[in-house]
């Protein structure tokens, strides 16, 4: 037989029933608000930094087209090659961003080194082509480095050639730049070759391509390390390259003694070359790595 309740019993538990039912509503209008909290401040940050990555973004850009047009307005140059290279460098770099803005991929930190790689070149060729002066500091670190570890990744010898490369650069060596541009070109090939092995190359790439005296191209070892990250597109092929030749083109000038009596430079162009040699071994470590 059921237990019968009084009418003030039935009352209290209609009271403690709604009350349960006023506590999870409350409890449930607490999480969604937390939820949209937290959504906000998820959302804030993201636009926070899209924000800050688009202003770095145009400011990098702006870098870029200021250093072009100084390079182009320049009237009296004491090297056409470093010009016309340096400009090769970012006609190549345009054709990888009109393929990135017609929706071609690329991973955002390819992208960024491309951007970082093209900015250099021309800033190189101001410093050389134009004179421009470089900084203060820049002079007084000639024989330090901005490179962290990425010679030794590769080995510990091209690390001790890089360490003799800056011993070169004393401003009273006066064979100074072409001590250094013989050792850093040498960082750089043997860097390639260590990133990008013959045998390896020749294994995973069906169409290498070969000099004439039978070696393999650095054409083929630069399009292995796109390969390996994925990318298969000729824009960024032809920038990897570009941008490489670039490099060892202006090691070419400098053992060349362009610039009157042989292995003469101002400090200047000791810092613009060195800094270019720097950026290139960054280059193909990013690439390899």
């Amino acid at each position: 037989m059921a237990r019968r309740i009084s009418p003030a019993q039935l009352r209290s538990q209609l009271r403690q029933i709604q009350s349960k039912l006023k506590q999870a509503g409350q409890k449930q209008k607490q999480a969604v608000d937390r939820y949209n909290r937290e959504a906000r401040a998820r959302n804030q940050k993201q636009k926070r930094a899209v924000d800050d990555y688009n202003r770095a973004a145009r400011a990098h850009n702006s870098k870029i087209a200021q250093e072009l047009a100084r390079l182009r307005s320049g009237s009296s140059t004491r090297t056409q090659r470093v010009s016309v290279s340096a400009q090769s460098v970012h006609s190549a770099f345009a054709q990888v961003e009109q393929r990135r803005e017609m929706g071609t991929p690329y991973p955002d930190g390819l992208f960024s080194l491309f951007e970082d790689e093209t900015a250099n070149s021309l800033r190189a060729a101001n410093a050389i082509d134009r004179g421009d002066a470089a900084e203060a500091e820049e002079v007084s670190a000639l024989q330090a480095t901005t490179l962290t570890g990425e010679l030794e990744a590769f080995s510990p010898d091209l690390a001790q050639r890089w360490a003799g490369a800056l011993f070169a650069l004393n401003p009273r060596n006066s064979d100074a730049a072409r001590h250094f541009c013989t050792s850093a070109r040498e960082c750089i090939e043997k860097a390639l070759d260590i990133a990008a092995p013959d045998d390896v190359v020749k294994r995973e790439l069906s169409n290498c391509i070969y000099l004439t005296d039978g070696r393999l191209a650095r054409r083929s070892k630069l399009k292995y390390l796109l390969v390996e990250k994925g990318i298969l597109d000729d824009a960024a092929e032809a920038f990897v390259n570009e941008d490489v030749d670039d490099i060892l083109g202006l090691f070419r000038i400098f053992n060349d003694g362009t610039h009157g009596e042989a292995g003469r430079f101002d400090l200047n162009e000791l810092v613009a070359v060195k800094q270019r040699a720097e950026s290139g071994i960054r280059f193909i470590y990013e690439l390899a790595h």
